[in-house]
Protein backbone atom coordinates (compact mmCIF):
# COMPACT_ATOMS: atom_id res chain seq x y z
CA UNK A 1 0.00 0.00 0.00
CA UNK A 2 2.64 2.43 0.85
CA UNK A 3 4.07 1.92 -2.39
CA UNK A 4 0.79 3.31 -4.45
CA UNK A 5 0.77 5.98 -2.02
CA UNK A 6 4.68 6.85 -2.96
CA UNK A 7 3.74 6.65 -6.50
CA UNK A 8 1.09 9.03 -5.83
CA UNK A 9 3.03 11.67 -3.93
CA UNK A 10 6.12 11.55 -6.32
CA UNK A 11 3.55 11.86 -9.65
CA UNK A 12 2.09 15.12 -8.20
CA UNK A 13 5.54 16.53 -7.21
CA UNK A 14 6.97 15.46 -10.52
CA UNK A 15 3.46 17.45 -12.19
CA UNK A 16 3.32 20.03 -10.29
CA UNK A 17 7.72 20.59 -11.10
CA UNK A 18 7.29 19.47 -14.99
CA UNK A 19 4.24 22.54 -15.15
CA UNK A 20 6.29 24.66 -14.03
CA UNK A 21 9.16 23.85 -16.26
CA UNK A 22 6.93 24.33 -18.97
CA UNK A 23 5.91 28.04 -18.01
CA UNK A 24 9.30 28.61 -17.33
CA UNK A 25 8.81 29.50 -13.83
CA UNK A 26 12.19 29.52 -11.38
CA UNK A 27 12.64 26.48 -10.18
CA UNK A 28 14.90 26.12 -7.48
CA UNK A 29 17.68 24.18 -5.67
CA UNK A 30 15.12 23.03 -2.56
CA UNK A 31 12.43 22.33 -5.59
CA UNK A 32 14.82 19.78 -7.20
CA UNK A 33 16.11 18.48 -3.90
CA UNK A 34 12.68 17.60 -2.94
CA UNK A 35 11.96 16.00 -6.13
CA UNK A 36 15.27 13.85 -6.04
CA UNK A 37 13.86 12.57 -2.49
CA UNK A 38 10.79 11.79 -3.74
CA UNK A 39 12.20 9.32 -6.37
CA UNK A 40 14.91 8.09 -4.21
CA UNK A 41 11.90 7.10 -1.63
CA UNK A 42 9.73 5.41 -4.06
CA UNK A 43 12.39 3.81 -5.61
CA UNK A 44 13.56 2.34 -2.39
CA UNK A 45 10.26 1.46 -1.61
CA UNK A 46 9.77 -0.52 -4.93
CA UNK A 47 12.81 -1.92 -5.74
CA UNK A 48 14.16 -2.73 -2.12
CA UNK A 49 13.47 -5.71 0.55
CA UNK A 50 12.37 -2.54 2.84
CA UNK A 51 10.55 -4.33 6.14
CA UNK A 52 7.63 -2.43 7.42
CA UNK A 53 9.86 -0.14 10.58
CA UNK A 54 11.77 1.56 7.79
CA UNK A 55 8.78 1.86 5.30
CA UNK A 56 7.19 4.13 7.80
CA UNK A 57 10.01 7.10 7.90
CA UNK A 58 10.44 6.33 4.17
CA UNK A 59 6.88 7.39 3.18
CA UNK A 60 7.06 10.30 5.76
CA UNK A 61 10.19 11.45 3.61
CA UNK A 62 7.98 11.41 0.76
CA UNK A 63 5.08 13.35 1.92
CA UNK A 64 7.63 16.16 3.41
CA UNK A 65 9.19 16.27 -0.18
CA UNK A 66 5.54 16.72 -1.70
CA UNK A 67 4.34 18.61 0.99
CA UNK A 68 7.52 21.29 0.42
CA UNK A 69 6.80 21.49 -3.30
CA UNK A 70 3.25 21.80 -2.80
CA UNK A 71 3.66 24.59 -0.43
CA UNK A 72 6.23 26.64 -2.86
CA UNK A 73 4.33 26.79 -5.87
CA UNK A 74 0.76 26.04 -5.35
CA UNK A 75 -0.16 27.21 -1.53
CA UNK A 76 2.27 29.95 -1.83
CA UNK A 77 3.31 32.06 1.00
CA UNK A 78 0.61 34.57 2.81
CA UNK A 79 2.02 38.05 3.10
CA UNK A 80 2.06 40.17 6.21
CA UNK A 81 -0.49 42.26 6.91
CA UNK A 82 0.80 45.92 6.54
CA UNK A 83 -1.07 49.19 7.75
CA UNK A 84 -2.20 50.77 4.79
CA UNK A 85 -4.26 53.48 6.36
CA UNK A 86 -4.22 56.85 3.97
CA UNK A 87 -2.91 55.45 1.11
CA UNK A 88 -4.66 55.08 -2.70
CA UNK A 89 -3.67 52.10 -4.40
CA UNK A 90 -5.35 51.69 -8.22
CA UNK A 91 -5.74 47.90 -9.58
CA UNK A 92 -6.40 47.26 -12.83
CA UNK A 93 -8.45 44.21 -13.88
CA UNK A 94 -10.31 44.16 -10.71
CA UNK A 95 -13.32 41.71 -12.53
CA UNK A 96 -11.70 38.23 -11.54
CA UNK A 97 -9.01 36.30 -10.67
CA UNK A 98 -5.81 37.39 -8.84
CA UNK A 99 -7.49 41.18 -9.01
CA UNK A 100 -10.20 40.92 -6.92
CA UNK A 101 -7.85 39.01 -4.02
CA UNK A 102 -5.27 41.82 -4.57
CA UNK A 103 -7.92 43.97 -4.05
CA UNK A 104 -9.27 42.54 -1.52
CA UNK A 105 -5.83 41.93 0.24
CA UNK A 106 -5.35 45.67 0.74
CA UNK A 107 -8.98 46.74 1.28
CA UNK A 108 -8.32 44.51 4.40
CA UNK A 109 -5.43 46.50 5.24
CA UNK A 110 -7.20 49.71 5.16
CA UNK A 111 -5.93 51.29 1.64
CA UNK A 112 -8.28 53.23 -0.30
CA UNK A 113 -8.76 50.82 -3.58
CA UNK A 114 -9.55 52.16 -6.93
CA UNK A 115 -10.54 49.62 -8.50
CA UNK A 116 -10.31 50.02 -12.46
CA UNK A 117 -12.17 48.02 -14.55
CA UNK A 118 -13.31 47.69 -17.96
CA UNK A 119 -16.55 45.60 -17.33
CA UNK A 120 -18.64 48.05 -14.89
CA UNK A 121 -21.26 45.31 -14.17
CA UNK A 122 -19.00 42.79 -12.82
CA UNK A 123 -16.95 45.30 -11.06
CA UNK A 124 -19.58 46.43 -9.32
CA UNK A 125 -20.44 43.09 -8.29
CA UNK A 126 -17.02 42.53 -6.68
CA UNK A 127 -17.00 46.27 -5.53
CA UNK A 128 -19.76 44.45 -3.19
CA UNK A 129 -18.39 42.04 -2.09
CA UNK A 130 -15.03 43.39 -0.91
CA UNK A 131 -17.04 45.80 1.13
CA UNK A 132 -19.15 43.29 2.80
CA UNK A 133 -16.19 40.66 3.30
CA UNK A 134 -13.16 43.90 4.57
CA UNK A 135 -15.83 45.93 5.91
CA UNK A 136 -13.87 48.80 4.36
CA UNK A 137 -15.91 51.44 2.95
CA UNK A 138 -13.10 53.56 0.63
CA UNK A 139 -13.40 51.30 -2.17
CA UNK A 140 -14.32 52.83 -5.25
CA UNK A 141 -15.07 51.48 -9.01
CA UNK A 142 -14.11 53.50 -11.82
CA UNK A 143 -14.20 52.68 -15.44
CA UNK A 144 -10.95 51.92 -17.91
CA UNK A 145 -11.01 50.36 -21.17
CA UNK A 146 -7.11 49.21 -21.90
CA UNK A 147 -7.96 48.74 -25.16
CA UNK A 148 -8.76 52.66 -25.97
CA UNK A 149 -6.12 54.90 -25.20
CA UNK A 150 -8.30 57.40 -24.63
CA UNK A 151 -10.20 55.63 -22.06
CA UNK A 152 -6.32 55.90 -20.48
CA UNK A 153 -6.69 59.09 -20.22
CA UNK A 154 -10.26 59.56 -19.36
CA UNK A 155 -9.60 57.41 -15.91
CA UNK A 156 -6.08 59.32 -15.04
CA UNK A 157 -8.31 62.58 -15.46
CA UNK A 158 -10.51 61.44 -13.20
CA UNK A 159 -8.33 60.41 -10.67
CA UNK A 160 -6.51 63.50 -11.05
CA UNK A 161 -10.03 65.21 -9.84
CA UNK A 162 -10.77 63.88 -7.18
CA UNK A 163 -7.62 62.43 -5.52
CA UNK A 164 -4.44 64.49 -4.31
CA UNK A 165 -2.00 61.70 -4.90
CA UNK A 166 -1.45 57.86 -5.95
CA UNK A 167 0.49 55.52 -3.41
CA UNK A 168 0.28 52.23 -5.33
CA UNK A 169 -0.56 51.72 -8.94
CA UNK A 170 -0.49 47.46 -9.52
CA UNK A 171 -1.13 47.35 -13.21
CA UNK A 172 -2.20 43.75 -13.12
CA UNK A 173 -5.17 43.32 -16.23
CA UNK A 174 -4.01 41.70 -19.18
CA UNK A 175 -5.08 39.40 -21.96
CA UNK A 176 -4.10 36.37 -23.88
CA UNK A 177 -6.21 35.80 -27.31
CA UNK A 178 -6.07 32.72 -29.51
CA UNK A 179 -6.74 35.28 -32.53
CA UNK A 180 -5.04 38.61 -33.71
CA UNK A 181 -7.06 41.22 -32.75
CA UNK A 182 -6.60 44.80 -32.94
CA UNK A 183 -7.75 48.09 -30.20
CA UNK A 184 -9.63 51.64 -31.17
CA UNK A 185 -6.40 52.57 -32.11
CA UNK A 186 -5.23 49.86 -34.54
CA UNK A 187 -2.55 48.06 -32.28
CA UNK A 188 -2.85 44.22 -31.84
CA UNK A 189 -4.85 43.90 -28.76
CA UNK A 190 -2.15 41.61 -26.65
CA UNK A 191 0.72 44.52 -27.00
CA UNK A 192 -1.87 47.50 -26.56
CA UNK A 193 -3.97 45.72 -23.03
CA UNK A 194 -0.92 44.22 -21.72
CA UNK A 195 1.92 47.01 -22.46
CA UNK A 196 1.17 50.56 -24.19
CA UNK A 197 -1.79 50.74 -22.22
CA UNK A 198 -0.20 50.52 -18.73
CA UNK A 199 2.41 52.56 -19.79
CA UNK A 200 0.57 55.30 -21.24
CA UNK A 201 -1.11 54.81 -17.58
CA UNK A 202 1.73 54.91 -15.69
CA UNK A 203 3.54 57.40 -17.38
CA UNK A 204 0.47 60.16 -16.47
CA UNK A 205 0.17 58.92 -13.18
CA UNK A 206 3.84 59.95 -12.05
CA UNK A 207 2.95 63.41 -10.83
CA UNK A 208 0.23 61.46 -8.74
CA UNK A 209 3.09 59.47 -8.15
CA UNK A 210 5.58 62.01 -6.91
CA UNK A 211 3.00 63.32 -4.18
CA UNK A 212 3.27 60.14 -2.00
CA UNK A 213 6.18 59.30 0.05
CA UNK A 214 6.74 56.09 -0.65
CA UNK A 215 5.31 55.48 -4.02
CA UNK A 216 4.93 52.32 -5.75
CA UNK A 217 4.67 50.73 -9.18
CA UNK A 218 4.11 46.91 -9.37
CA UNK A 219 3.69 45.30 -12.73
CA UNK A 220 1.95 41.90 -13.05
CA UNK A 221 3.93 40.24 -15.75
CA UNK A 222 4.59 36.18 -17.01
CA UNK A 223 7.47 34.46 -17.51
CA UNK A 224 6.10 33.91 -20.64
CA UNK A 225 8.38 36.66 -21.61
CA UNK A 226 11.19 33.59 -21.29
CA UNK A 227 9.60 32.02 -24.16
CA UNK A 228 9.50 34.79 -26.57
CA UNK A 229 13.56 35.24 -25.34
CA UNK A 230 14.52 31.67 -26.18
CA UNK A 231 12.32 31.54 -29.32
CA UNK A 232 13.52 34.76 -30.75
CA UNK A 233 16.24 35.98 -28.99
CA UNK A 234 14.48 39.01 -27.68
CA UNK A 235 12.37 41.66 -28.04
CA UNK A 236 10.89 41.66 -32.07
CA UNK A 237 11.27 45.00 -32.65
CA UNK A 238 10.44 43.89 -36.87
CA UNK A 239 6.72 42.14 -35.97
CA UNK A 240 6.40 44.49 -32.76
CA UNK A 241 2.47 44.13 -33.64
CA UNK A 242 2.09 40.20 -34.76
CA UNK A 243 1.25 41.48 -38.42
CA UNK A 244 3.15 38.55 -40.05
CA UNK A 245 3.49 36.25 -37.62
CA UNK A 246 0.87 35.69 -34.90
CA UNK A 247 0.92 33.13 -32.48
CA UNK A 248 -0.94 33.35 -28.82
CA UNK A 249 2.16 31.80 -26.93
CA UNK A 250 4.61 33.97 -28.91
CA UNK A 251 2.51 37.51 -28.63
CA UNK A 252 1.77 36.83 -25.55
CA UNK A 253 5.04 36.37 -24.47
CA UNK A 254 6.33 39.46 -26.63
CA UNK A 255 3.75 42.28 -24.74
CA UNK A 256 5.23 40.36 -21.52
CA UNK A 257 8.43 40.86 -22.42
CA UNK A 258 7.56 44.62 -23.39
CA UNK A 259 6.95 44.41 -19.49
CA UNK A 260 10.29 43.53 -18.87
CA UNK A 261 11.95 45.92 -20.53
CA UNK A 262 9.72 49.04 -20.12
CA UNK A 263 10.52 48.22 -15.96
CA UNK A 264 14.21 48.11 -16.74
CA UNK A 265 14.17 51.59 -18.59
CA UNK A 266 12.04 53.24 -16.50
CA UNK A 267 13.82 52.07 -13.27
CA UNK A 268 17.20 53.46 -15.23
CA UNK A 269 15.23 57.00 -15.36
CA UNK A 270 13.33 57.10 -12.14
CA UNK A 271 17.02 56.45 -10.46
CA UNK A 272 18.71 58.84 -12.85
CA UNK A 273 16.38 61.67 -12.17
CA UNK A 274 16.94 60.92 -8.18
CA UNK A 275 12.81 59.93 -7.75
CA UNK A 276 11.95 58.10 -4.58
CA UNK A 277 9.59 55.95 -7.18
CA UNK A 278 10.19 52.54 -7.00
CA UNK A 279 9.17 49.82 -9.97
CA UNK A 280 9.30 45.94 -10.19
CA UNK A 281 7.53 43.49 -11.68
CA UNK A 282 6.66 39.94 -10.99
CA UNK A 283 4.91 36.47 -11.72
CA UNK A 284 2.28 35.80 -10.01
CA UNK A 285 2.78 32.26 -10.86
CA UNK A 286 0.48 29.68 -12.33
CA UNK A 287 -3.24 30.14 -11.58
CA UNK A 288 -6.91 28.76 -12.37
CA UNK A 289 -8.37 31.00 -13.60
CA UNK A 290 -10.74 31.56 -16.66
CA UNK A 291 -8.28 32.73 -19.10
CA UNK A 292 -8.45 29.80 -21.02
CA UNK A 293 -12.16 29.90 -21.72
CA UNK A 294 -11.71 31.56 -25.42
CA UNK A 295 -8.42 28.97 -26.40
CA UNK A 296 -9.27 26.12 -28.91
CA UNK A 297 -10.67 23.20 -27.12
CA UNK A 298 -7.26 21.23 -26.79
CA UNK A 299 -5.56 23.53 -25.35
CA UNK A 300 -8.56 24.64 -22.84
CA UNK A 301 -9.15 20.87 -22.18
CA UNK A 302 -5.58 20.47 -21.28
CA UNK A 303 -6.02 23.50 -18.83
CA UNK A 304 -8.71 22.37 -17.27
CA UNK A 305 -6.96 18.57 -16.91
CA UNK A 306 -4.19 20.34 -14.91
CA UNK A 307 -6.01 22.52 -12.20
CA UNK A 308 -5.28 20.83 -9.23
CA UNK A 309 -1.33 21.46 -9.89
CA UNK A 310 -1.88 25.78 -10.13
CA UNK A 311 -2.26 28.29 -7.55
CA UNK A 312 -5.96 29.56 -6.45
CA UNK A 313 -6.74 33.06 -7.19
CA UNK A 314 -6.14 33.43 -3.46
CA UNK A 315 -2.72 32.40 -3.53
CA UNK A 316 -2.10 33.85 -7.00
CA UNK A 317 -2.55 37.30 -5.52
CA UNK A 318 0.09 36.45 -2.15
CA UNK A 319 3.29 38.05 -4.54
CA UNK A 320 1.22 40.84 -6.33
CA UNK A 321 0.08 41.64 -2.27
CA UNK A 322 3.67 41.21 -1.02
CA UNK A 323 5.72 43.29 -3.83
CA UNK A 324 2.78 46.35 -3.64
CA UNK A 325 2.37 46.52 0.54
CA UNK A 326 5.59 44.73 2.12
CA UNK A 327 7.72 47.51 4.06
CA UNK A 328 11.09 45.97 3.78
CA UNK A 329 10.34 47.00 -0.45
CA UNK A 330 10.06 50.72 -0.18
CA UNK A 331 13.57 51.15 -1.75
CA UNK A 332 13.49 47.91 -4.07
CA UNK A 333 13.28 48.85 -7.28
CA UNK A 334 13.93 47.44 -10.70
CA UNK A 335 13.64 44.07 -9.76
CA UNK A 336 11.62 40.51 -10.61
CA UNK A 337 9.65 38.51 -8.09
CA UNK A 338 8.44 34.82 -7.97
CA UNK A 339 6.90 33.40 -4.92
CA UNK A 340 7.49 36.30 -3.29
CA UNK A 341 11.25 36.49 -3.42
CA UNK A 342 13.35 38.27 -6.08
CA UNK A 343 14.79 35.76 -8.80
CA UNK A 344 17.72 37.30 -11.34
CA UNK A 345 15.99 37.79 -14.54
CA UNK A 346 17.01 36.75 -18.04
CA UNK A 347 19.43 39.28 -20.25
CA UNK A 348 17.68 39.70 -22.97
CA UNK A 349 14.48 41.23 -20.76
CA UNK A 350 17.04 43.40 -19.08
CA UNK A 351 19.08 44.39 -22.22
CA UNK A 352 19.84 48.49 -22.20
CA UNK A 353 19.66 49.53 -26.09
CA UNK A 354 16.81 46.98 -26.58
CA UNK A 355 14.81 48.53 -22.62
CA UNK A 356 15.39 52.23 -24.69
CA UNK A 357 14.60 51.43 -27.97
CA UNK A 358 11.25 50.26 -26.49
CA UNK A 359 10.67 53.28 -24.35
CA UNK A 360 11.62 55.99 -26.86
CA UNK A 361 8.99 53.68 -29.64
CA UNK A 362 5.98 53.44 -26.98
CA UNK A 363 6.26 57.27 -26.28
CA UNK A 364 5.64 58.15 -29.77
CA UNK A 365 3.03 55.41 -29.74
CA UNK A 366 0.90 56.75 -27.47
CA UNK A 367 1.80 59.79 -28.15
CA UNK A 368 2.88 61.10 -24.87
CA UNK A 369 6.88 62.17 -23.46
CA UNK A 370 7.64 61.92 -20.43
CA UNK A 371 10.66 64.72 -19.40
CA UNK A 372 13.26 63.90 -17.11
CA UNK A 373 15.37 66.26 -15.32
CA UNK A 374 17.11 66.33 -11.87
CA UNK A 375 14.75 66.33 -9.08
CA UNK A 376 11.82 66.81 -11.43
CA UNK A 377 9.37 64.96 -13.70
CA UNK A 378 6.79 65.69 -15.25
Amino acid sequence: MSQYVGYTLLLYSAAVVTTRLFAFEYISLADICATVVSVVAVATLAFQDTNEALSVPISGLNLLAMYLVWKHHVRGTEPRKEDMRGMVCIITGCNSGIGVETARNLAKMGAQVIMACRNMKSGEAVRLDILNSTGNSNVQLLELDLGDFDSVRSFVAHVEGFYSKVDVLINNAGVMTPSRGESKQGIEMMMQTNFLAPFLLTLLLVPMLHKSKCARIVMVSSTMHRFTCLQHGGFDFDDMFSKSDFGMFKSYGQSKLAIELFKFEFNRRLREAGSHIVINSLNPGSIKTSISKDWHWILANGHELIQPLLKTPVSGAYTTTYVATNKSLRSTSGKWFENSKIVQQTTKASDPQDAKRLFDLAEKLVNFEIVFNQNHIK
